[in-house]
Parts: structure tokens; sequence; C-alpha cells
């Protein structure tokens, strides 16, 4: 018999598609994998899509909570601004003031150095005995007498503080006297004539400087050094005021 319902035929034809597809265990297999796969496309896609909203909502949470802190900023006076713009200008000065003083030292003690060379050498053209150690020069005497020597065998040298420390490799021990009780005599006796300057080479090196430089002129007539001396006090007039804005304070 024939079913008279206007959907009859649809519904024999998808009943016939089952049967076709159902009727063995391999055709059940295969319709199985394709549900299955088909399932899983899904649920990646709505997984994907809630990974998309998560990230949207995430940004927007974000914007609203920049926008809020915008609102919420407390805005400095004017007052805090110019403080805080002197204070990073004294900072850069000392900054400044500190690589000018480190290079200035340094170059005070070059010139230094070569300025007792040159009365040394003066001393002797005079006719100095070569017994004679001038205090202005004694550094550099103590200086040669300690590299011209050669320890004894078990000894080594080290730099303390303003002082070369003798040290004992085998006992330990440490003293600041030569080992070699001839080259200490040499040493004691530059120290001795060093006493009689006005300044010290280690603590005053830029008054010790002048010192030599004046002996130089009034003792030997020798103007030689004047020119280093010219440039070394226009960068240390540089240095204690500096140009531009650097001397200058914030009024507005």
């Amino acid at each position: 018999d024939k079913n008279s319902h206007h959907l009859a035929k649809d519904a024999f034809q998808q009943l016939s598609t089952a049967f076709e597809t159902l009727y063995d265990e391999e055709s059940q297999r295969i319709h199985l994998q394709e549900v299955l796969s088909e399932q899983a496309e899904k649920v990646e896609q709505k997984k994907k899509e809630q990974q998309s909203n998560d990230k949207k909502r995430k940004r927007k949470q974000q914007w609203k909570q920049q926008k809020s802190s915008k609102k919420k900023a407390v805005w400095k006076r004017w007052e805090d601004v110019v403080a805080d713009l002197s204070r990073r200008e004294q900072l850069e000065k000392e900054f400044v003031r500190k690589k000018s003083d480190e290079r200035l030292e340094k170059k005070v003690k070059g010139l230094m150095w070569k300025a007792m060379k040159l009365c040394r050498t003066l001393d002797e053209r005079a006719g100095c005995p070569p017994s004679f150690v001038n205090g202005l020069w004694a550094p550099l005497y103590e200086q040669e007498a300690v590299k011209q020597s050669i320890l004894s065998e078990g000894w080594e040298i080290r730099q303390g503080r303003d002082v070369l420390v003798y040290r004992n490799i085998q006992t330990g021990e440490e003293r600041e006297e030569h080992p070699d009780a001839k080259v200490e005599s040499m040493i004691q006796k530059a120290r001795k004539a060093e006493t009689t300057n006005k300044f010290r080479v280690h603590e005053e090196p830029r008054l010790f400087l002048g010192e030599i430089v004046e002996y130089l002129r009034d003792d030997h007539d020798y103007f030689g050094m004047d020119e280093d001396i010219m440039e070394l006090e226009e960068e240390e007039r540089a240095r204690d005021n500096p140009a531009g804005n650097n001397g200058k304070e914030y009024d507005y």
C-alpha cells in the first residue's frame, strides 16, 4: 500500500539511503568516521571562536583599564616639574665635573713627572754632585731606585696605598722597607729630601707641580713648561666655570 502523505516519498528515500549506508559493518565504520570527523571539526571551530571572543574581551578590558588610568592620572605641579629638571641638571653637572677632575688629575700627574725629569737634568747640568738629591725630583729618584734594583729571591713587590709593599713569598711577611739595605738607603734619602718641599707629590700633586715650575723659572731661568701650565689652567677654568646653560637655574 502506498502512503498518501506528501512527505512519504522523501521519507522512503531517506530510509533507503540509511539502509544502504548501514547494511554492513564496513559501511557503518565509514559512516561513523565521517560523523565523528564532522563533530570534531565543529568542536574545533567552536574552540577557535571562543578563543577569538576571549581575545576581543581581553583587549576591551585592557582598553577600559587604560582609559580609566588616564582619567585617574595625577598631573605634577609646575613647581615639581621645575624641581625635577633642576635635580637632573645637578646630576649632569656632577657627572661632567667628575669626568673633568679625572682627566685633569691624569694630566697633572703626567706634567708633574715631566717637570721632575727636567728639574733633575738642569740640576745636573748646573754642576750638582751625583750624591745630591733635590726634593723636587726625589720621587723620581725613589722610583728609579726601585725599578733598577733586583729583588732577592723569595720576595715580591705590590702597590699599597701610596707606598710599595714588599712581601716574602715563603713566610708571608710584609713590610715597606726594601729587602736590599743599599736600595732602602737610597729610598730613605729620597724621602728625606722630599720633606724639604712645600707640598707632597701624592697628597697635593697640582701644588707640587706648581712648586717645581716655579723652581725651574727662578733657579734655572727655564720657561719651557709655561705653555703646558697655561693650557692646564685654561682647562681648570673651563671646568670650574662651565659654559652654556650649566650655570643657570630654572626660574620660569
